[in-house]
Parts: structure tokens; C-alpha cells; sequence
């Protein structure tokens, strides 16, 4: 399976944001964990591209072997709650590691860190699941990068974050 972003996504995007992006889409394109629907034998390997949905949520386009292509709609009502949890969670992750919370609470923060992550691949596992089918830590990875083109936080965090000090 590969990964894309839409043209879209690019435009007007912040060179850390793009340096970001290259890596989390170069990551899950080294994981080929994926595999075409049990019963599309011979099929080649889907492109999965996403982007931002203008009104709102998350657009993902899966093209198949032939050509065919399905579109989904992830709308922002139903990806509010694991977006503004995940958020809130590397906030607190980030401040943690700067000294604020204790060892404790920073166990705490990385269990429910991994709660909400897997909440979130569920629901992209669940709309994929007619078109491809994705093991629970690739639909993770893509929930990260969904998480990274719809948010704007700043680097420090988004760097700490991904390369805890």
C-alpha cells in the first residue's frame, strides 16, 4: 500500500510542516503491513491519498488495481473527539516531559495517549474496511498523519513530541 497526500495539503504549508509530513508519509510507506480485501485476488497494491475535507474531517481516496476509486468522508463530527483528545494528551505529554507532572503522570499520559490513538485507528480501520483492510498499528499511523494535516500545533511541540528530549 502507498501513501499520498492531496496537492491541497501542500499549498501554503510551512517548510517544518512539509518536513513533517515527508516523514510521517515516508514511515507508513515503509510498512507494508497492508493487504487489498480477502478475495481481490491479484490486485495490485491500493494508493491510499488523504487530505482535508473543505467542510471539514478527513478525505481519504483509495484507488484500487483498474482504476477503481472510493472516496471517504471521515466529517469532522466524527473525528472531533479523537482529534481534540490526541491533542490535548501531546500537550500535556510535552509539558510533562518539560518537568510539570511527575513519572506517574507521565505513564498515565502515555496510556491514555495509546487509548485515543487506538480509538481513532478503529474508526479508520471501520471506514476502510470495505476497500482495504488495515492492520490496527498501520491505521494508527494513519491517524497520526490525519492528526498532522488538520492541526496546526506549534513545532516545539510537534518536535518534542516526536523526538522526546
Amino acid at each position: 500500500m502507498k501513501f499520498r497526500l492531496m496537492p491541497e495539503v501542500w499549498e501554503d504549508a510551512a517548510p517544518e510542516r512539509e518536513r513533517e509530513w515527508r516523514q510521517t508519509l515516508g514511515e507508513l510507506n515503509l510498512d507494508h503491513g497492508s493487504l487489498v480485501r480477502p478475495g481481490d485476488a491479484g490486485a495490485e497494491e491500493p494508493v491510499v491519498t488523504l487530505g482535508r475535507h473543505p467542510e471539514g474531517g478527513l478525505l481519504i481516496v483509495v484507488a484500487l488495481a483498474g482504476g477503481e476509486e472510493s472516496t471517504v468522508h471521515l466529517n469532522h463530527r466524527r473525528m472531533r473527539g479523537a482529534f481534540r483528545d490526541y491533542k490535548q494528551v501531546i500537550e500535556q505529554i510535552a509539558r510533562a516531559t518539560s518537568g510539570a507532572f511527575g513519572p506517574r503522570d507521565l505513564e498515565t499520559l502515555d496510556y491514555a495517549k495509546k487509548v485515543v490513538h487506538d480509538e481513532a485507528a478503529e474508526l479508520i480501520q471501520e471506514a476502510l474496511s470495505e476497500r482495504v483492510h488495515l492492520p490496527h498499528k498501520l491505521a494508527r499511523r494513519i491517524f497520526t498523519l490525519a492528526f498532522l494535516i488538520t492541526h496546526d500545533l506549534p513545532q516545539e511541540i510537534v518536535s518534542h513530541f516526536r523526538h522526546p528530549r
